[in-house]
């Protein structure tokens, strides 16, 4: 009965620090100091991206020190109307095109705004939507209840891995454009 007991014991005592060793092994991994990107795909068009440029300017000020935020607009869109675009919405951090859709392939984006926080080694630790406003197309909350980007943020910061690590965004799909080289003729039809 002695040996039931100790046995159990071990078991059991073992089992809690094991668990407590993992999580600690976890979260020291990540390197609470390291350079932070947060890239977002925008559309210059999309009524979403466009509501969310606020949002996205708080959380600049908020870590402007401990991140860096890029915006990227997918497609073939004129600088002249991705400068409009900055102007109109004071955007104060860089935004870029990605004409070859290159960033969309690497980073598997299809929703505008779509959100990315990565380190200087690309590893993502979280993507989707920057909170939970909007909850369908055309349906927002009145008061945001979530705010996944920024607690992935404050997650990494504190040298932990992001409780919630992906969602799915909410927005204009990317649409690639489909260039002639890879049109059907009538006659492949």
């Amino acid at each position: 009965m002695k040996y039931l007991a100790v046995v159990v014991a071990l078991l059991c005592g073992a089992a809690m620090p094991y668990n407590v060793r993992a999580q600690r092994t976890d979260s020291k991994a990540i390197n609470a100091d390291q350079p932070l990107t947060a890239i977002v795909f925008l559309a210059t068009d999309c009524p979403i991206s466009q509501k969310y440029i606020g949002e996205l300017k708080h959380i600049d000020s908020l870590f402007h020190t401990k991140i860096s935020i890029k915006g990227v607009v997918p497609g073939n869109v004129k600088q002249e109307e991705i400068n409009q675009f900055i102007s109109e919405y004071q955007i104060n951090f860089p935004v870029v095109t990605d004409a070859d859709y290159k960033l969309v392939k690497k980073y598997h984006a299809t929703i505008t705004p779509e959100v990315f926080l990565i380190n200087d080694r690309n590893h993502i630790y979280y993507q989707g939507a920057i909170d939970n406003w909007f909850f369908d197309l055309g349906k927002y909350r009145q008061h945001v209840t979530e705010h996944y980007l920024i607690d992935a943020i404050k997650a990494v910061q504190e040298g932990q891995s992001p409780v919630v690590k992906k969602t799915e965004s909410v927005g204009c799909p990317i649409q690639k454009t489909v260039s002639k080289k890879s049109t059907p003729k009538t006659s492949d039809l």
